[in-house]
């Protein structure tokens, strides 16, 4: 099935999004691994608050945001919205 190899480590990657005006918004990001006891555990160098603060990324930031919202949608209800 893996063509004899071993599988790679598994990596979650979760992000949040929070609107902060109609067209602006920031994103808590953070990057997640097993660690030795095959426990999650949160990458110590990845992940983190929005890095650039200005209108042209806040409004990306809302973007990104409301396209995750529509795909989680999609998703969970197969709303197709």
């Amino acid at each position: 099935m893996l063509q004899d190899q071993d599988p790679v480590d598994p990596v979650w990657f979760n992000t949040c999004y929070s609107a902060i005006t109609d067209d602006q918004a920031i994103s808590v990001s953070h990057v997640y691994r097993l660690d030795s006891e095959h426990r999650l555990s949160q990458a110590s160098i990845i992940g983190g608050v929005s890095s650039r603060t200005d209108a042209d990324s806040l409004k990306q930031e809302a973007v990104f945001g409301q396209a995750a919202y529509r795909h989680l949608l999609d998703d969970c209800f197969a709303l197709n919205i």
